[in-house]
Parts: C-alpha cells; structure tokens; sequence
C-alpha cells in the first residue's frame, strides 16, 4: 500500500505541471486566435452568406450590425452586404443573448463608432471598439484590457478595484473619447462597488484609461 502512495505522489508531482503548462500554453493560444481574426482578411462572398446577424446589434442608422458564423464575429456593412472586418469578440449564436452570455454594443450617434462587447456572467469578457470611414472598419483599441490594467493599478490604494470588472454604460465622445460607468466584484463573495471611467483611442488600435474613479 505505500508503495502506491508513493507512486501516486510521483505521478501527480510529474502530471501538475503539466496541467499548468497545458493552461498557459491554452491561454496564449486564445489572445494569439484573438489577435489573428483581428488580422484576418474579410470574406469575398457577401455577408448575408457569410454570416447571421446578431439580434439587437443593428447601428441607429440601420447600416451596420454584427454577424457571427460559428463563435467568430464580424461587423457588417448591410447596405453594401458585406463583411467589414472580422471581430476577436467571441459569441454563440445570432440570438442576443445565450444563458449568462450577452452580446452588447455601444453606438456612436452619428454610426461610425462602435464598441463590441461579450459580457458573461461575472465580467465583461471581452470590449472591443471600431471606427468606420468610407466603407472600411479600423480597428480602435481592446477596451476591457486597458481598464483591467488600470484597475490592477488602482487596487493597491483602492481596495474597490481589487475584482473583475463589468462595462455598464459607455458613450463616445469628441476627438476619439470613451466615457462610462462600470462595476467591480468579486465572483461569488463580498466587495466591490460602482466606478465611472474616461479614455482615448490612438493611432495604432490603442485605448488609453486616462481615469478610473470610485463613482459617488
């Protein structure tokens, strides 16, 4: 019997790392897939085949949505019937919502800017904005990615940011701004509360968090 103690030890002290290589190895994978289908090149074929309309996702001027084919998303041009530029927002069919997953978006008044966001149960899981001029999408800047580091920052002063983060409203703003407000919590315990936010975009798909305050 303790011989197959001690062999079990073994081979769990040989498999654990494994289990952690295997997530990292996971992990990079998905930002790398993330990061290529923002590269990806469109569809040639139009987008009514390429693709289903996501419910609810229709811009205020009735030009532009987003589709999914499979769990990838893309933003189409209606008018035009074709795919623009395809999404590293993940979702899982074209119905709104699927359980604790929602498919949200944020226009632009004027439908030239867009922000693309998969909230799950817990946390936005994902906050992409685009820009569109003449006929093309442009690709702003992972918003969810510049709160969450803001918010790291914040927590080592500030214990409301120490929990993930869920986007609750968002308006864009002149010169290339994003304003909103948000909530932290920690899943399943205590702690967190409301905070407004306010950032930039820059050339290059960058998305700056120039604040990041407790929302009295």
């Amino acid at each position: 019997m303790k011989n197959v103690i001690i062999t079990l030890c073994l081979l769990l002290q040989a498999v654990l790392p494994s289990f952690s290589q295997t997530l990292d190895e996971a992990l990079a994978e998905q930002a790398a897939k993330w990061s290529s289908l923002r590269a990806k090149v469109p569809p040639t074929e139009a987008a009514s085949k390429a693709c289903e309309i996501i419910e609810g996702s229709k811009s205020p001027d009735g030009n532009y949505a987003f589709g999914i084919t499979g769990e990838e998303t893309c933003l189409v041009d209606l008018k035009a019937d074709k795919v623009l530029v395809w999404s590293a927002v993940a979702h899982y069919g074209p119905e709104q919502s699927y359980n604790h997953n929602t498919h949200e978006v944020v226009w632009s008044a004027d439908s030239t800017q867009v922000l693309q966001m998969g909230q799950g149960k817990w946390e936005t899981q994902q906050a992409e904005a685009y820009r569109i001029f003449k006929g093309k999408a442009v690709w702003l800047g992972d918003v969810r990615e510049a709160l969450v580091s803001a918010a790291e920052s914040k927590a080592k002063s500030d214990p409301l940011f120490d929990g993930v983060i869920t986007i609750a409203s968002a308006k864009f703003g002149k010169k290339g701004t994003l304003t909103g407000t948000g909530m932290t919590q920690v899943p399943k315990g205590d702690g967190g509360g409301d905070f407004s936010f306010s950032g930039t975009f820059s050339e290059g798909g960058k998305f700056k968090a120039d604040s990041l305050k407790t929302k009295q």
